[in-house]
């Protein structure tokens, strides 16, 4: 990484675009105390006061639009709101409903034709592209590239600088470069920052490795400086600056120099509560570790799938039998295809025969005795090792989920951070959920309570969310002293063998763990009958849960074992309305499409109140046509395949029952790309009542249902008449009606205006009630007590 110092030296003239571009990219996560190294001779302290009369910017007040129609009304608007000889400012996320790094490279030409009209006129003042985030800054970058590249605003084409972003100087750095190799100067609008609330948010949300941006004013302003000192000398003679809002000692050298400064609140506020965040990764500091997430615009994430993805299509994966960590060969052998196209092979499943299922039983049920006796502290430390293996190879087992089950990498990485985030959970909360503790004393006895392992758990995870399932609940089962039978989704087999593959790196006992990749069509009798399975985990539709629990129920003098059941069911989504459209919409569409819409709290159903019901449904369907369909080992994809060919056979049968009765409010037209794969369009369905939907199929379509506040309890009374209570997201600021659903809907998650729920170890635990969920939820405080069983130990004193 290039030193912040560099800029201001002699050696900056000698750095070319290349290197620059690579200082920029470096910058982005770089601790605040280097940066606040560097920026030491630039730290002044007390900050200054800031009370200078400076000319006011207009806040431009603009919704990011939602569809093409509300980006074709920004624009109208810039055209008519032009100020003669004014700065003129715009928000390029104004012009284009999809405006985000991922989705550049399909909307540039679109951008680049709304931008020009703007440009095009015979005033002499520069157009700035507005104050960006971070995500977006990359994006900003190359749309200013193109305009400069085009001739035709030599000079007039500018860009908005936050100096709260940790990337400020490099780029302004490798903007003077591109200024002398283009021959142009390039106007510059210094500002101190812009939506630093909702940055650090996000950054907090995600467990990014640090902050993108600078949190504290004494640092913002000295980046400022630092800045101003560019632009002074030499090295930023090509950069054209104004100034919004600068510290008060450099307003009289501006004034000297002939630069333009002027006030805009609006960008300028920061809340100093801000630099009292804990760095994302520390924010359960003393509790547990945090699994780190990604920025998905990144620099060089897209490049590190590409080689995840070129390794995997390389490899012949065969997925067989492990029993007492070695291999099994059987002769039932079942091609793995492609979801995303089903005449491609990518790997081979052998079924095993029932002497094998009968000897991993058996194997695993000896080997749980002295697992069961271990010491807490040595399981702990084991399946810890194990989530730090998964957390070090996250970036392969998320492509291999995405190459292998259809899900789009971007949330094929985000189901991986929640899985390692429950291991780690697990593995922290274990010392004290797990450990031994006194009941009573007295002079003649000591009563004591003892937890131990229920005996052979059975794994029976989803094709829609393996990864969370196996990490998060296999670690639980194995924590509280269990042996542990996988038998993956077959979807999914090839994922869930590295990850068993990581178990055994990690010395769990090889005996302990035994994989079993057959479908329970094929080897469900003889797991479910054997007398030695204890407990089961199980994922998945709610009516096979209860058949799994009746078929253990019915094994003649066995005991009866509780089966830890999360399974699809009813999420849905109420919003009322006082909510504004802009602040729910997107935030919505991307939950419910995500994922194939195939993750448990995906909403596929939402409650409209009838007064914002039509504005709402309009957008929704206008929106349609913006979800992007395609490859799931892409960035830029929105919606992948759904996992089965038998999932897409019913939810195609389902959209034309509901087509027959005239329900179809909106779909997308099938592309030829996604003909050989398993896709199924996003639809909009209407119904008129919750009744309707008698069969749940997890997919991309999205019902909606019209509801009036007076009629409330009738909304109640039919949501908790389809037993699935899975989850509810409440969107309302009204006391009486949150008031109203906390204490009569029955559902295992209840959300109130929670922006994306996402499964997180001890923080949002995912479960559900009735058939939707049984005993505790994965992710919750008791889940670890489920798989156990209380044993008391009495001794007697003897006087």
């Amino acid at each position: 990484m290039l030193p912040l110092s560099i800029y201001l030296s002699d050696e900056y003239s000698v750095l070319d675009l290349r290197t620059l571009y690579r200082a920029f990219e470096h910058y982005i996560y770089m601790p605040d105390l280097e940066l606040e190294e560097a920026l030491e001779a630039f730290l002044i302290h007390p900050l200054e006061s800031e009370s200078s009369e400076l000319p006011a910017l207009t806040e431009i007040e603009m919704y990011e639009p939602i569809d093409h129609a509300e980006a074709n009304r920004n624009f109208n608007r810039y055209l008519t709101e032009k100020n003669g000889s004014a700065p003129l400012f715009i928000y390029p996320q104004h012009l284009h409903p999809r405006f985000n790094a991922l989705s550049y490279p399909r909307i540039e030409k679109d951008l680049l034709k709304r931008l020009m009209p703007l440009i095009q006129d015979q005033s002499d003042a520069p157009v700035y592209l507005a104050p960006i985030n971070e995500e977006r800054l990359t994006v900003e970058l190359q749309l200013l590239v193109q305009l400069i590249q085009s001739g035709a605003y030599p000079d007039r084409v500018g860009i908005c600088i936050s100096c709260a972003s940790k990337r400020a100087i490099p780029t302004l750095g490798w903007l003077q470069k591109l200024a002398q190799s283009e021959g142009v100067e390039i106007p510059i609008c210094l500002l101190r920052g812009q939506e630093l609330e909702e940055q650090s948010r996000s950054a907090l949300i995600e467990a990014l490795p640090d902050y993108p941006i600078l949190r504290s004013s004494a640092l913002i302003d000295a980046q400022y400086r630092f800045a101003f000192e560019f632009f002074a000398r030499e090295s930023g003679a090509q950069l054209k600056p104004i100034f919004i809002d600068p510290p008060t000692d450099l307003l009289e050298r501006a004034e000297d120099q002939g630069w333009g400064c002027f006030s805009a609140p609006h960008w300028s506020s920061i809340d100093p509560q801000l630099d009292s965040l804990p760095a994302p990764l520390d924010l359960f500091a003393g509790e547990r570790q945090r699994a780190e997430g990604f920025l998905l615009s990144q620099p060089g994430l897209a490049d590190a799938i590409a080689n995840q993805v070129a390794s995997l299509r390389t490899e012949d994966r065969q997925v067989q039998p492990v029993i007492n960590g070695s291999l099994r060969k059987s002769n039932e052998i079942i091609d793995i295809c492609a979801t995303q196209d089903v005449n491609q092979i990518i790997g081979q499943r052998m079924v095993p025969n029932e002497d094998q299922v009968r000897e991993a039983l058996s194997v695993v049920e000896e080997a749980q005795a002295d697992w069961d006796l271990q010491r807490l502290e040595e399981r702990s430390q084991r399946l810890m090792d194990f989530a730090r293996l998964v957390n070090e190879k996250r970036l392969e087992i998320a492509s291999l989920l995405a190459y292998e089950t259809g899900k789009p990498i971007k949330h094929a990485l985000g189901e991986v951070r929640d899985a390692i985030d429950l291991a780690y959970y697990y593995c922290s909360a274990a010392s004290t959920q797990l450990a031994d503790r006194p009941l009573f004393e007295d002079q003649f006895s000591q009563h004591q309570l003892e937890l131990h392992g229920r005996g052979v758990i059975l794994a029976i995870p989803s094709s829609e969310t393996p990864v969370a399932e196996l990490v998060g609940s296999g670690t639980a089962a194995l924590l509280s002293g269990n042996g542990l039978v996988i038998k993956p989704a077959e979807n999914a087999s090839m994922t869930s063998m590295r990850l068993f593959e990581l178990l055994l790196q990690a010395r769990i006992p090889a005996a302990l763990v035994a994989f079993l990749p057959g479908g329970l069509r094929e080897i469900g009798n003889w797991l479910l009958e054997d007398y030695r399975v204890n407990g089961v985990i199980y994922t998945g539709l709610g009516v096979k849960g209860s058949e799994i629990s009746a078929q253990l129920a019915n094994r003649p003098g066995a005991q009866l074992i509780p089966v830890a059941v999360n399974s699809e069911g009813q999420s849905l989504v109420m919003i009322d309305r006082d909510q504004e459209i802009h602040g729910n919409l997107p935030r919505l569409l991307r939950e419910t499409f995500s994922s194939s819409s195939q993750y448990p709290l995906c909403s596929h159903v939402i409650y409209l109140e009838e007064e914002i019901a039509e504005e709402y449904e309009a957008a929704i369907v206008n929106t349609i046509s913006l979800i992007q369909l395609g490859s799931p080992l892409s960035l830029q994809t929105d919606l992948g395949p759904v996992s089965s060919i038998y999932r897409m056979n019913a939810l195609h049968d389902l959209i034309e029952r509901l087509r027959v009765k005239g329900r179809i409010l909106a779909e997308q037209p099938s592309q030829e790309q996604s003909e050989h794969g398993l896709y199924v369009s996003p639809t909009v369905v209407r119904l008129y009542t919750l009744d309707e939907l008698q069969e749940v199929i997890p997919g991309p379509l999205l019902y909606l249902i019209r509801f009036s506040r007076d009629d409330i309890d009738r909304v109640i009374n039919e949501i908790n008449r389809t037993g699935y209570g899975l989850s509810l997201s409440l969107f309302s600021d009204n006391p009486i009606l949150r008031h109203k659903i906390e204490r009569q809907v029955r559902v295992g998650n209840l959300n109130f205006n929670h922006p994306e729920p996402r499964a997180s170890g001890g923080a949002l635990p995912m479960g559900g009630a009735g058939p939707s969920g049984t005993g505790p939820q994965i992710g919750g405080p008791h889940y670890l007590r489920h798989f156990t069983s209380e044993r008391t130990v009495v001794t007697y004193r003897r006087s």
